[in-house]
């Protein structure tokens, strides 16, 4: 999760590069975080091997993610564009 936080706002100050960089950080522990997702601070990841967050992904507070889940798109550019949103309602 320190990753994904230094990367979004790297990449909300324009340093895009060095988040780009921070990024590729996080394969070193098997997750990768979208730096243009949105997070929640109470997101919990008791297991943070083999997640995939995508792009416009919204995480909304109190959620567990649990090892080997993949949320959002892959994105590559003929992807749908469209924001998801996960919550515990």
């Amino acid at each position: 999760m320190m990753y994904y936080k230094i990367s979004r706002y790297l990449h909300n100050r324009g340093f895009l590069f060095l988040a780009e960089l921070v990024r590729y950080k996080q394969a070193k522990y098997g997750c990768y975080i979208s730096e243009k997702s949105i997070i929640d601070e109470t997101v919990v990841f008791p297991h943070s091997v083999g997640i995939v967050i995508g792009e416009g992904v919204v995480i909304e507070e109190n959620v567990k993610i649990w090892q080997n889940v993949t949320i959002g798109s892959h994105g590559k550019k003929t992807a749908l564009r469209n924001i998801l949103t996960l919550n515990r309602e």
